[in-house]
């Protein structure tokens, strides 16, 4: 009984706010819209063009067994994604390929560092 008075003095509250029946279906219209939800997702991608780069060299990578592009830090972090810091840790833990200059300079491969972005991405979209 007091559910049906106080659904009453709604009905009573709408009217007189609503006089219109024409009102009354507008609103009850915008209210049931606001009830919607919208999801919205967002692809990106990204490509790094490293043909440019005057300090990539193509050499043999022996863990490709193969001519690959090898590049230095800055670009290699760039291609994977990931902090410099990060792709030390990756070599050490032999995940992505390298070879040292005769200058002392570390040179990354490319394919490496391409499948590891690719690694690294796939497990991030996982749920």
């Amino acid at each position: 009984m007091v559910q049906a008075n106080h659904s009453e003095e709604l009905n009573l509250i709408e009217e007189a706010l609503f006089p219109t029946r024409r009102l009354r279906d507008r609103l009850a219209k915008i209210v049931r819209g606001m009830k919607k939800k919208a999801t919205i997702t967002v692809e990106t991608e990204r490509l790094l063009v490293i043909t440019q780069s005057n300090r990539a060299v193509t050499s043999w990578c022996r863990d490709c067994n193969a001519e690959v592009s090898m590049i230095p830090i800055a670009e290699a972090a760039a291609v994977a994604g990931l902090s410099q810091r990060a792709v030390f840790r990756l070599v050490e833990g032999g995940q992505i390929h390298f070879v040292e200059t005769t200058e002392g300079r570390a040179l990354f491969c490319a394919n490496s560092l391409l499948g590891q972005r690719d690694r690294t991405a796939g497990s991030a979209t996982r749920p």
